[in-house]
């Protein structure tokens, strides 16, 4: 017997939404259909196996839970609205037109950030990754104009204050290591367990300095390694399921 399920969940686990505040907004435009009656309540009880559901006039259906690791190139958008002239990294991912209708960014890479980027359908695998309390370290290659001065690397290490959403926000404890260091310009490996817009950039230049190049090249148990830019692989039933149990 199956039972039912919230129409909150159902649209997440389909990968239709990320967040709860997603839902909200979605049921409250009336895009959302149960048997031909719009549903505004996140709450609403629904059997997908038994009960009609229409999402935007298109029926639900449940795909596959997709996986990927995509090396993102600079140049291209991971937010969900698309922007006119601009790339989307969901070009790269070459699939069924159905299954990447689906496929959304868990997190975002700005614009001029490249590195390891994962896109999937899996609504709650995305939000494991992204849930602050799983405490999932990700891991960037900086490169910055000037020296890292032994200030600088403490202030990162301990925390350091930044402004998020125009709100004071200090950084929990980072793990940073120095790759090369000049008057010219510094390049270091840095680990954080957050996942604040833009963070990394915000911390650099809470310091006061640039940033010429960033790069994730990690996220968990996950390496970005070997893969071409604008290049992406599956995820292994291995990796998936290490990340599920973190």
């Amino acid at each position: 017997m199956v039972k039912k399920q919230r129409i909150y969940q159902i649209l997440r686990k389909a990968g239709l939404i990320n967040t709860r505040a997603d839902a909200i907004k979605l049921l409250n435009e009336g895009k959302v259909l149960v048997n031909n009656n719009p549903i505004y309540n996140p709450e609403f009880q629904v059997n997908p196996k038994k009960e009609i559901i229409l999402v935007n006039n298109k029926p639900f259906s449940s795909m596959p839970k997709k996986y990927f690791l995509l090396n993102k190139p600079l140049g291209y958008l991971t937010s969900k609205k698309r922007s006119l002239g601009k790339k989307h990294v969901l070009e790269l991912i070459h699939c069924d037109k159905k299954l990447k209708n689906t496929l959304f960014p868990i997190g975002r890479l700005d614009y001029n950030t490249t590195g390891l980027l994962l896109i999937t359908n899996d609504g709650d695998f995305a939000h494991k990754v992204l849930q602050p309390r799983n405490k999932i370290e990700k891991e960037y290659m900086v490169t910055m104009k000037g020296r890292l001065s032994d200030s600088d690397l403490k202030h990162l290490e301990m925390g350091i204050e930044i402004i998020v959403d125009n709100h004071p926000y200090k950084t929990l404890p980072a793990k940073v290591k120095i790759i090369n260091s000049s008057t010219q310009s510094t390049s270091f490996s840095i680990i954080i367990t957050e996942g604040k817009k833009r963070q990394v950039r915000l911390m650099v230049a809470a310091l006061g300095h640039t940033i010429l190049s960033l790069k994730r090249i990690r996220i968990g148990t996950l390496l970005l390694g070997e893969i071409p830019e604008s290049n992406f692989r599956e995820l292994t039933e291995n990796e998936i399921k290490k990340i599920k149990q973190n």
